[in-house]
């Protein structure tokens, strides 16, 4: 695609990919703060008298390791899928543009009540990209 296709692809992308990158600093923020309680049978939050290092004492209901694979899960996956799909726009590259679309559509499903409509619609730009970015089929008898 020409170079206008390019920067409409990272336009579609962009919205989608700043969420997940902003869970993601989140995410890793929260796993060297030492004012978050890792504990997999708690929730909620309490404060913390004056003297103490935090003044408010997060507690997270899991354990650092499963954090840590639901964050590459979902908005890892969704910001290598993004990756990819402008990557592979930019190099004409029409499966890894595929490649792209389908990670989109799955993380559509862990997003269904929030931010679905917007991996759709990133997934089915790179769809799109990825049949222009397809060699035509020879006419059969042609040789």
């Amino acid at each position: 695609m020409r170079r206008t296709g390019v920067l409409l692809t990272i336009v579609i992308a962009l919205p989608l990919s700043v969420i997940a990158m902003v869970a993601l600093v989140k995410e890793l923020s929260d796993q060297f703060n030492p004012c978050v309680r890792w504990e997999p049978a708690a929730f909620g939050s309490y404060r913390m008298g004056a003297g103490e290092r935090c003044a408010q004492m997060t507690v997270r209901s899991e354990t650092r390791s499963q954090a840590a694979i639901r964050v590459l899960a979902v908005p890892g996956v969704i910001v290598f899928g993004a990756v990819i799909g402008v990557l592979g726009t930019a190099r004409r590259r029409p499966m890894l543009v595929f490649a792209a679309a389908c990670l989109m559509f799955i993380e559509a499903l862990p997003l269904v009540f929030s931010f679905w409509p917007l991996a759709l619609v990133t997934g089915a730009w790179f769809l799109y990209v990825a049949n222009r970015l397809r060699p035509p089929h020879p006419e059969p008898g042609i040789p």
